[in-house]
């Protein structure tokens, strides 16, 4: 197991966040929100001991063979507007929200969490804009 994988666990047990561990370099965090069901994000971490980690969200949505171009609008909308996070529609038309991030062990339990929140806080307040577009 990735070493800053190991300590993220380590602090997301002392902290008394619920996780599910995938596999060995990834793990699932599920928060309720207030405009969407939940939003799960997954922590993705360099095979190996390298400090590089990913940080995933596929929870906002997708759009149609018709509706992609909104889509893509919307996403470059939220790019402009949001500066910790980036949008983007995937091969299967869903709304990913990812941030990449360079972790030291000392603090990756912190600032990995705070990572989530930020992604979670945004991915909820983006959501209302998304179905709009979506639906529109």
């Amino acid at each position: 197991m990735n070493k800053y994988k190991a300590e993220y666990l380590r602090y997301m047990d002392e902290k008394g966040i619920k996780y599910r561990d995938i596999d060995d370099v990834a793990v699932r965090i599920v928060y309720d929100t207030d405009n969407m069901p939940q939003v799960d994000v997954v922590v993705i971490f360099d095979d190996g001991d390298k400090p590089y980690v990913s940080l995933n969200s596929w929870s906002i949505g997708s759009f149609t063979d018709e509706s992609f171009s909104k889509g893509i609008i919307a996403c470059n909308e939220m790019n402009a507007k949001y500066r910790w996070v980036k949008f983007f529609l995937n091969g299967e038309k869903k709304v990913t929200v990812q941030v990449d991030a360079i972790v030291e062990t000392e603090s990756c339990g912190a600032h990995l969490s705070e990572l989530v929140r930020r992604i979670v806080n945004i991915s909820d307040e983006a959501y209302p804009d998304f179905m709009k577009a979506r639906w529109a």
